[in-house]
């Protein structure tokens, strides 16, 4: 609580020391004669008088723009990926040709017999072929 207060106090107090102890009194009252520049808003007149709607209007659009692009993402990559995984993983699957092609009986040949064999040759052909 003493940090916050010790932090207003610096954005409050800081600001107005500086103005004094950095400008002449020559440039304090050029300053203080500039007239205000009128800058003419662009857009809706009603969401320029009210910028709490246009804030709101604003993270409702962002909001839609991320669920739309979040949706496309899931549908053109998301979905794919996880049937391919499916697929190739579980052998499962509507569009999976390996499951209605091989038996299961085949799978458990392959996993537990023919792919350790596969890689067993392979590690001695890289021993036979490193000396």
């Amino acid at each position: 609580l003493i940090l916050n207060g010790l932090g207003l106090l610096f954005v409050v107090v800081l600001p107005r020391d500086l103005y004094q102890q950095l400008l002449s009194p020559y440039m304090r009252s050029k300053v203080k004669n500039v007239e205000p520049i009128v800058v003419t808003m662009r857009g809706v007149n009603a969401l320029n008088r009210n910028p709490s709607l246009k804030d709101i209007l604003w993270i409702g659009a962002v909001l839609t723009i991320l669920f739309c692009s979040m949706k496309y993402y899931s549908v053109s990559v998301v979905r794919p990926v996880t049937e391919a995984l499916d697929c190739a993983c579980l052998s499962e699957g509507s569009n999976c040709r390996e499951a209605h092609t091989f038996s299961e009986s085949f799978w458990d040949n392959y996993w537990q017999f023919d792919v350790p064999r596969t890689i067993k040759e392979i590690k001695d052909f890289e021993n036979h072929n490193s000396v």
